[in-house]
């Protein structure tokens, strides 16, 4: 924070970091705005007018939300500059760029302890763009859980199909 005013440095930083993670956490546990509202004792529609960007965080806001994370400022601080230095602030925050962060995250993750996925489960996490953006992490490890077997999303599977006798040329 040199040379920078709190409040700049606030709108900067811990802002979108404060807002990147309440909308993780919301995305992984139903009832996390209404728990984090009751904690910080404001109301649950606060909390979730902040994790959706259409509220402010006041610096009292910053302080409650460390307290409920268990950190204190400076370690706030050094998550929320650590989380803006690996995120351009200017990366595209349409439906369909979050679904391919989930799903980046959850293929990182999965792969980390060693899974593979086929191209049909692939496209089908891919495939829940349509769902008007309202993806969960959950919706993304269910699609890549599904066997190859099992239909999941049957246009998307008849699509792949006639795709593949389409290069087959059959």
């Amino acid at each position: 924070m040199p040379d920078e005013k709190p409040s700049e440095y606030r709108k900067r930083v811990l802002v979108p970091y404060i807002v990147d993670r309440l909308s993780r956490e919301a995305s992984e546990e139903r009832g996390y705005a209404a728990r984090v509202a009751k904690a910080m004792q404001i109301s649950a529609a606060h909390v979730s007018s902040v994790k959706d960007g259409k509220r402010g965080i006041s610096e009292d806001f910053v302080v409650e939300i460390a307290k409920f994370w268990g950190i204190d400022l400076d370690e706030l601080r050094s998550l929320a500059d650590r989380w803006h230095a690996d995120h351009d602030r200017t990366e595209d925050t349409s439906p369909a760029a979050r679904l391919n962060r989930l799903i980046d995250d959850e293929l990182r993750a999965r792969s980390a302890r060693g899974e593979t996925f086929t191209a049909q489960q692939l496209a089908r996490a891919h495939s829940l763009a349509a769902n008007d953006g309202k993806i969960t992490r959950t919706d993304v490890r269910l699609a890549l859980d599904r066997r190859d077997d099992e239909n999941l999303t049957p246009t998307l599977d008849a699509d792949l199909e006639a795709e593949h006798h389409r290069a087959r040329g059959s």
